[in-house]
This record gives structure tokens, C-alpha cells and sequence, in this order.
């Protein structure tokens, strides 16, 4: 999907300076939200559009639905190999952020909770900060 790679190339860009590992992690999961307030038209492609709306198929939806694994992918390795994260803590740790960002930014654009992207911003680094420190 064209969509995906953009926003890989987009979280790759805002998180490349940072330390690999956790501290990457966390830009690189801010990055894929941040992506996400700046095109929310894609957003709602990928996780408000009815997969039978606009005719997506089983591989499509999973490409959607481990996207932002994927960006992440090459830290989550980084902190397995390293042991900064268990490798049994990965998977749920994976799917935990997936719910708190997908949710948070079904908020976020739809419901304007919180009012401000900085508070927005906030509660976001402390769910992350929560899981991943």
C-alpha cells in the first residue's frame, strides 16, 4: 500500500536522529501519530472505512492492522537483541500500543478529546512512557 510506505518514510524522517532502541521506539510511535493528525483523511481509510466500502482485502486489512508494528519493527529488534525488552513482553507490548494509539486518535480526530494537540500530545507520551520505560 502506497499510504504505508509513506508513512514509513514520514516516521523514519521525524525519528532517525534518536538513540536506537527505546528512546526511537518512542519518537517513532509519536511520529506515526503525528502522521496520522497531519492526514486524517488516511486515517479514517485505514481504520474508519468499512473494509467492504472500498473493496480491501484480508491482506490489506493486515497490512493496515500491523502498520504500526512495521515502522517500529527495526527498534522493536534493536531492544530484543540488546534485552532492553523481553522478547515474551514484545507481542503484547505491540498490541497495547496499537489499541492506545488507534484509540487515542479516534478521540483525538473525531471527537476533538482532548481540545488541544498538546494535551493530546501529552496523555500520548504518557501511555507510551507508561509501556515502554
Amino acid at each position: 500500500m502506497i499510504f504505508q510506505e509513506e508513512c514509513k518514510t514520514f516516521v523514519e524522517e521525524q525519528s532517525i536522529k534518536k538513540a536506537k532502541g527505546r528512546e526511537r521506539l518512542k519518537a517513532s510511535v509519536v511520529a506515526y501519530i503525528n502522521y496520522f493528525v497531519e492526514y486524517p483523511g488516511i486515517f479514517d481509510l485505514f481504520y474508519m472505512t468499512k473494509p467492504s466500502g472500498i473493496g480491501i482485502n484480508s491482506s490489506a486489512l493486515n497490512v493496515i492492522a500491523t502498520s504500526l508494528d512495521n515502522v517500529c519493527q527495526d527498534d522493536w529488534n534493536y531492544c530484543m537483541k540488546e534485552e532492553l525488552i523481553l522478547e515474551q513482553d514484545i507481542e503484547k507490548l505491540k498490541a497495547q500500543l496499537r489499541f492506545i494509539v488507534v484509540g487515542m486518535l479516534l478521540f483525538y480526530l473525531n471527537r476533538r478529546i482532548p481540545v488541544s494537540y498538546t494535551e493530546f500530545i501529552n496523555q500520548i507520551n504518557i501511555q507510551i512512557n507508561s509501556l515502554l520505560t
